[in-house]
């Protein structure tokens, strides 16, 4: 487990592995569980072309023997459903640019997932969600292992889900540790015993297989098929041979009698308590996904091109900066597993470190997306002094009911209007109180309307012209 920046670059190389990985051994098959290090791969070719990797990677994924799951990476339930839907936005582009079907989604690890998924999974033609779910002390198996049935979204679609076992049971209840197919055999006897235990009602156990130490993001085991092809061999047990989950679905649908039980509900991932450990920087990403869905809407809107020199590229690279960071905030892994007890170790504080700047940098990007617009949208100059009004925007699509307040001294001070002084400005009113002088009573802003108040008081109208002013700030 890396920091976020070290991990990006790390999968692809585990990639490029994984494709020479199966090349050597025609029995192989490999899952890319998310699509980022993927996509990440495909960008890294557009600087430096490898056309016998890609032929390669293609012809795998035509054979079936390389998958890739649908989901950019884990999520969590900080996640909001535009949130959701950026996880499943590059599998139209991934089906096309390597052949690969992208009908199963997986979520290994986590014990959970928001609701609103069944939704985004179906709507990008996805077709089983695969679980791995792990036990160790954060949260349980929903309903138990090796369990098929129907998860029903909100909008009543159901999304067919197979809680497997925990992702590396292959490596760790055979033993592989010890290399031999003696071990394997003790592990396989006992694996067999918990089966039956569980009353396993199918014709087959899946078990996922990972690097075998460490298990969690690691690139293919080398001795992974050599003790397989022992195993086959020697007859040491049942046969095994390698998957990928589009090959699971129907054979789970050819050994399942009836209709699946069906299940509706939030699944809740109990395991994102490490939100809970940076208050500070969990408002922060907040307080910046307000300001980024405030640029998406205003970018959106009319009133002319800024007067700002290069507003109009620097504002969508800022939303795309702002975008990705704040999803990857999301994004599951809070530290490494050493950071509870070790906190301050170099490793947990290069991890932590990172982890943060996602949230401060989403915010700054979004922050200043958010200011060039609504300076572009009311008009304003560069430059200027004093102020005649304030204007504010409501970028949701639902009326909401403000009293919108102001430093006191905006009233008192002949101050100068630029872009320095607006960031100073859009901070302290991100933290203003009950000190603030309002500026125009209550207002009620329409959804997507722009309203104006004069400083000096009184009641607000809705106005879909410009008003001069510079600031929006978003209302729950």
């Amino acid at each position: 487990m890396h920091p976020p920046g070290v991990e990006d670059a790390l999968q692809t190389d585990y990639l490029r592995q994984a494709v020479d990985w199966c090349r050597r051994n025609p029995q192989g098959k490999w899952t890319a569980e998310v699509t980022r290090p993927v996509t990440t791969l495909l960008e890294e070719w557009k600087e430096q072309p490898e056309p016998e990797l890609e032929k390669d990677l293609r012809q795998l994924c035509a054979e079936g023997r390389f998958s890739i799951g649908a989901l950019a990476f884990h999520t969590t339930p900080l996640a909001d459903r535009l949130e959701l839907e950026m996880l499943v936005e590059e599998v139209p582009r991934l089906r096309r640019v390597t052949g690969a079907a992208i009908r199963c989604a997986f979520q290994h690890d986590i014990n959970g997932l928001p609701w609103p998924v069944t939704e985004v999974l179906l709507d990008a033609g996805v077709e089983l969600l695969i679980t791995g779910i792990n036990e160790g002390g954060q949260g349980r198996v929903v309903l138990g292992r090796d369990v098929f049935f129907h998860w029903q979204g909100p909008d009543g679609r159901c999304l067919p889900v197979y809680n497997a076992d925990h992702y590396g049971a292959m490596n760790r209840d055979f033993h592989f540790m010890e290399g031999s197919v003696g071990a394997m055999v003790r592990g396989w006897e006992s694996y067999r015993q918990k089966l039956v235990e569980q009353n396993h009602a199918w014709s087959f156990a899946l078990m996922t297989a990972t690097m075998t130490q460490p298990c969690d993001c690691n690139p293919p085991d080398e001795e992974l098929v050599p003790l397989v092809e022992a195993w086959n061999r020697e007859k040491a047990g049942p046969p095994i041979r390698f998957i990928t989950g589009e090959e699971l679905l129907p054979r789970l649908k050819a050994e399942s009698s009836g209709p699946l039980p069906c299940h509706a509900g939030d699944w809740t991932d109990w395991w994102n308590f490490g939100c809970a450990s940076t208050p500070f920087h969990m408002a922060m990403a907040r307080r910046g996904r307000r300001r980024l869905r405030l640029a998406q809407r205003l970018s959106k809107e009319g009133g002319g091109a800024s007067r700002l020199l290069g507003a109009g590229a620097r504002v969508g690279r800022a939303i795309a900066a702002a975008r990705e960071k704040l999803a990857l905030w999301n994004e599951h892994t809070w530290n490494p597993y050493l950071s509870v007890m070790y906190p301050d170790v170099l490793h947990s504080r290069l991890h932590s470190d990172q982890k943060y700047g996602l949230a401060a940098d989403g915010f700054a990007w979004a922050d200043l997306a958010a200011r060039h617009e609504m300076e572009r949208v009311s008009g304003n100059p560069v430059e200027s002094r004093g102020f005649s009004s304030v204007a504010l925007f409501n970028p949701q699509d639902h009326a909401i009911h403000v009293t919108p307040r102001v430093p006191k001294e905006w009233l008192e001070w002949n101050a100068s209007h630029n872009q320095a002084w607006l960031f100073h400005q859009s901070a302290r009113l991100e933290y203003l109180g009950a000190g603030g002088e309002n500026v125009a009573g209550s207002l009620h802003c329409g959804g997507g309307f722009l309203v104006q108040g004069s400083l000096g008081g009184g009641s607000g109208g809705r106005s879909t012209a410009n008003g001069f002013g510079f600031f929006a700030q978003q209302a729950s």
